[in-house]
Order: C-alpha cells, then structure tokens, then sequence
C-alpha cells in the first residue's frame, strides 16, 4: 500500500527536523557557554601548509648557488606554527622548546603578532642548533594568536613543539591550517563530532565536515 503525503505534512516535518536540529545546536552553544564561564586556559598549537618561495632547479643549479650557514641548498621552504589561545584565560610566562627532523636546516624564525605581521612585542628566541630553537613569550591572551614564522631547507619540517605547563591544556593539531579561522572552525567540528545525531547530520550537509571526519578516523 502505497502512502502519499501532502506538501503540508513534508512541509511540517522538514519544519520540525530544522527545529530539532536547531534546539541541538542551540544546546552545543549553551554547554560550550557554560564550560567557559569557568577558568578555562587551553593552547591549539597548529601549522600552516608549507609554501615554497625558492626552488633552485636542476638546470639553472650550475649557474646559482643559495647558501646557509656555507652549506649549499637547492630550497628554501616556509612554514608557520601557530599558538592559539582558544580558553579565556590569559596564559603567561610561555617558554618552550621547538625542533625539526634532522633532514630539514634551520634557515631563520620570526615570533610575530599576526595582526600586524610585527615581532611580536615580549618574546624572546634562542637558536640551539640547526635543527631546534627555543621561544619565550610573556602572555598570549584569550583569542590570542602568535605565529612562529620558519624557513627552512630540505625537507618539509615536521615540527615538535613541546609546550608544559601546570593548569594548560595543550592540543596539537595534526592537519595543516591555513588560518586562524581553521583553527576555530576544528574546535567547533570537534564538539559537534562527539554528538551522534548532529554528526550524521552534518556529514551529510557539511562537504567541510564530513573531510574532517575522515581524516579523523582514517589515522
């Protein structure tokens, strides 16, 4: 037997799945408003995609020569690490060791304020090495963001930064981001991720969640 509905009821239903949905959503904001009434200090440390600006070719090689340190390269790579402050604590007296594999030369690193692309004003930094340095920076507040800006020769750097502190919850984000916004956006599609009826529903609406959630579960 076959059913037919009318325009009135489809209409009805679609009304109240966008209901549902919405009071779901509503709910994530309302219990992410809640957590952050509390004390909450949490650090995304990320990085960006790796850009390329110097490639010295096989043909032109004999003709140029690139040096660092009096080593010859065939490259220079950029990429960026970014400190995000996504809690609403301020976080002080950051101080932390940064390296890269040993295929990689450290070429130079810039502590900046990305909203002014400027050195960033109370940070420090200390090269220990080609392939490891070391930053201090006296606070990032909330919604705050600092990039640690690296050239680099050879390989394309794989970095660990290892930030510790008492109280700090540090979350390292594997996927390349290309900017801050990437970064909020992934903190968000995490807590959706862990709702089973908003998760399947956004999968299928969302062509940006549903790549997030298999590279999540594809690691």
């Amino acid at each position: 037997m076959k059913m037919s509905l009318s325009p009135e009821i489809l209409n009805g239903l679609f009304a109240i799945g966008g209901a549902v949905i919405g009071a779901l959503i509503a709910g994530i904001f309302a219990i992410r408003t809640t957590k952050m009434s509390k004390d909450r200090k949490e650090l995304v440390i990320s990085h960006s995609y790796v850009a390329r600006p110097l490639i010295v070719h096989d043909e032109i090689s004999k003709n140029i020569e690139v040096r660092v340190f009096g080593q010859i390269v065939d490259n220079i790579l950029l990429s960026e690490i970014f400190l995000s402050n996504i809690g609403n604590t301020v976080i002080k007296d950051i101080d932390f060791p940064v390296e890269c594999q040993d295929e990689c030369l450290i070429v130079s690193v810039d502590v900046l304020d990305p909203e002014t692309n400027a050195v960033r004003t109370g940070s420090n930094l200390s090269m220990n090495g080609q392939v490891n340095f070391s930053v201090s920076i006296d606070y990032i507040n909330p919604n705050e963001e600092v990039v640690l800006r690296c050239m680099v020769s050879g390989d394309e750097p794989k970095w660990d930064v290892q930030i510790r502190q008492p109280g700090l919850l540090v979350v390292k984000r594997d996927r390349p981001v290309s900017v801050r916004s990437d970064v909020v956006a992934e903190a968000l599609f995490e807590a959706i991720s862990e709702i089973p009826i908003l998760r399947t529903y956004f999968r299928i609406a969302v062509p940006s969640f549903k790549r997030y959630i298999e590279e999540k579960y594809s690691k």
